[in-house]
């Protein structure tokens, strides 16, 4: 296509006009002249790439983003033929034309570089997020956490992410009949508790550990409920923990409360109903659990499922809890009766595990993420209408999600994946708009506090990090030129097209008018 042809989406317009070959270090190279618009500064400048820059380029875009378009393929034997060539310069013109148009790849780095915007273009630039504050001193890696912003307070359960050193504390902690137990055990799972200073100069004074409880299991799911200051813990083989920690002690000491092992595997969600003296729980071992904390510690089984449990939300204003499962299944129960009732078991598209769920109760919308990528937004609907929440949306990419967050200003998702990135993803047509590269590891937890724009992630790289998000992830000046100077591009160069066919047409019409050859003119 040509540049006269093509129609402007996006500020910056590429072609690959050509190709040519050079000699390096004795063998013949073939470059492609890369010719690059950007409608916004008016300028225009050529680059020569060979196609292991663009395969370098495809390659790190593929590790930071969903989707990334394709490039054709390396081939055994060196492309030579003129006809191939030019079948390889279309395929990489399609793809730098699917890059451009993507604002999430336009804002990585590895774009920037390759088109050498920063040096022609320094004004097409995204926001990033900052790095505000982190903790790196942690010696396991995150699993979960609660933050309790008001009082700058965070609760963190870390786990051993290595297996072998999780077998060896097994093979440690457990005590054979004839073996008395004392007490000590080698730590594989711990729950902290942290005061954060912000105002402090010094970073490592940022974070202040006032104490920590390790367990010799993996810890999984930490929860908090600030009413009655009772910190929730829930471990790898079923058992679960309460401890009694809050304002009085200022945080600085806790008094266990409970011990309890309602399931037999992994606990994946943990909440409390202090008016019931019931504490809520679901697990991989398939079985939605209420623990009675005062009538002998009784437990009852509200639901055995066909598949493991991934997450739970207690909406205690509303009296519901909702539940995710590895199946891709929202399930909605109301708390109103004694036990819990299943009143909708929505099955979303992915049919996947479920690891994130997002519940907002003022845009009454359920947001999920699965392990394959996929995103589902649900209709959640006012209290009461719970019989009638279904699937109204899906849309994703090639990431394994564990974590999903609303950002309702912007009207964004942000998930968190296997590899570590955050990715961005507006709502408004399902597309990332941004991504980076958060953690060295999975990322396990995350946290939005919407009132500072404040990104908390955790991941197995045994780091939280504060991020401080941008207002808008584009230049307002762009995102206002895309809007409407395009528009006016694009309805210029329709009118020009228009012009020039109009225009050949009275050519070819006028050639013969001085001729009356085939035209009957008697009376």
């Amino acid at each position: 296509m040509s540049k006269e042809q093509q129609i402007i989406t996006s500020t910056i317009m590429i072609d690959i006009s050509d190709f040519h070959e050079k000699y390096i270090g004795g063998k013949v190279v073939t470059f492609y002249t890369v010719n690059v618009y950007d409608n916004f500064s008016r300028k225009k400048w050529t680059l020569s790439k060979r196609y292991s820059e663009f395969e370098a380029l495809h390659k790190n875009l593929s590790k930071l983003i969903p989707n990334v378009p394709s490039i054709p393929g390396k081939s055994f034997f060196k492309v030579k033929s003129t006809d191939g060539l030019t079948k390889r310069k279309n395929h990489l013109e399609s793809f730098l034309h699917q890059c451009v148009n993507r604002k999430d790849i336009m804002a990585s780095d590895y774009i920037k570089d390759f088109l050498e915007l920063d040096r022609h273009s320094p004004n097409l630039t995204f926001n990033s997020p900052e790095k505000k504050y982190e903790v790196t001193d942690l010696p396991l890696g995150i699993r979960d956490f609660f933050y309790f912003s008001e009082e700058k307070m965070m609760f963190a359960v870390c786990s051993d992410m290595n297996i072998a050193s999780r077998v060896d504390s097994y093979i440690t902690n457990v005590n054979l009949p004839w073996e008395k137990t004392n007490g000590e055990h080698m730590t594989v799972g711990a729950v902290f508790a942290f005061k954060l200073n912000f105002g402090v100069s010094n970073p490592s004074d940022i974070f202040d550990k006032r104490w920590a409880h390790s367990f010799p299991i993996q810890t999984g799911v930490v929860n908090y409920n600030i009413e009655k200051s009772i910190l929730m813990v829930g471990l790898d083989n079923g058992k679960i923990f309460l401890y009694q920690t809050g304002f009085d002690s200022k945080f600085c000491n806790y008094d266990t409360l409970y011990e309890g092992k309602p399931h037999n595997a992994r606990i994946m969600g943990i909440d409390i109903e202090p008016k019931k003296n019931v504490v809520y729980t679901c697990s991989s071992d398939k079985k939605f659990i209420m623990t009675f904390l005062i009538e002998e510690k009784k437990f009852i089984e509200i639901e055995n499922n066909s598949a493991g449990f991934t997450n739970l939300f207690f909406d205690r204003a509303n009296e519901r809890i909702f539940l995710t499962n590895e199946i891709g299944q929202v399930n909605i129960y109301l708390t109103n009766e004694e036990i819990p009732v299943c009143v909708k078991v929505v099955q979303t598209h992915t049919k996947n595990v479920l690891r994130g769920l997002e519940v907002t109760t003022r845009k009454y919308y359920i947001f999920t993420s699965s392990m394959k990528g996929d995103i589902s937004v649900l209709d959640l609907g006012t209290s009461g209408r719970e019989k009638f929440v279904e699937e109204i949306s899906y849309f994703g990419g090639d990431l394994q999600m564990r974590v999903i967050r609303y950002n309702e200003e912007n009207s964004e998702l942000l998930t968190g994946d296997q590899s570590g990135r955050v990715t961005v993803w507006s709502l408004k047509n399902g597309k990332s708009i941004y991504a980076w590269k958060a953690h060295e590891g999975a990322i396990t937890q995350m946290n939005y506090d919407s009132a500072h724009k404040i990104l908390i992630t955790g991941g197995k790289d045994k780091k939280i990090i504060f991020w401080k998000l941008p207002e808008k992830w584009v230049n307002e000046d762009i995102e206002r030129f895309e809007k409407d100077e395009i528009k006016n591009l694009n309805d210029t160069m329709a009118m020009l097209r228009l012009q020039k066919a109009l225009e050949k047409k009275d050519d070819d019409s006028s050639s013969d008018d001085d001729s009356l050859d085939g035209w009957d003119i008697r009376p």
